[in-house]
């Protein structure tokens, strides 16, 4: 994910950009191919937001009614 698609995607000002950039926690680019992992990403935005990951090799849950 390029910056250009991070702050589409999320509507992201340049500053917000630069701030996540400065946070430790934040995805970091690909030296090779200067992008983020995009599923890395969208766990962190889901960790900021107190979101859980969901578990590792789990079914997706479908509610019955």
């Amino acid at each position: 994910m390029t910056d250009h698609q991070l702050r589409t995607y999320f509507g992201l000002t340049e500053r917000a950009l630069v701030r996540l950039n400065a946070m430790r926690d934040f995805p970091k680019r690909d030296t090779i191919t200067n992008r983020r992992d995009s599923r890395a990403v969208d766990l962190f935005f889901d960790r900021m937001s107190g979101l859980e990951p969901p578990a590792r090799n789990s079914a997706p849950s479908v509610d019955h009614f």
